[in-house]
């Protein structure tokens, strides 16, 4: 796991502990997203599945996974 000097934690566990501020986690290990407010993305279900398919990532439960760099940096800018 990655540490974080700033928070003296894990980035896994910073993430955690902060789920319920936001929407999704960046997992940087494996350029992928853990998408963490089920309520949100229940909602948005079929505007991401949308989405996804046009720019070239997968959504699999609630991990979305870019194919590219490209898509990795723009899941960030449209979701934030």
């Amino acid at each position: 796991m990655q540490y974080s000097r700033s928070t003296g934690k894990s980035w896994l566990l910073y993430s955690l502990s902060n789920m319920d501020r936001e929407r999704f986690v960046a997992v940087p290990t494996y350029k992928s997203f853990f998408l963490t407010d089920f309520k949100y993305w229940a909602k948005h279900e079929a505007e991401l599945d949308e989405w996804c398919a046009k720019n070239n990532c997968k959504h699999e439960g609630m991990m979305v996974i870019p194919q590219t760099d490209y898509a990795y940096t723009m899941f960030i800018l449209r979701w934030s």
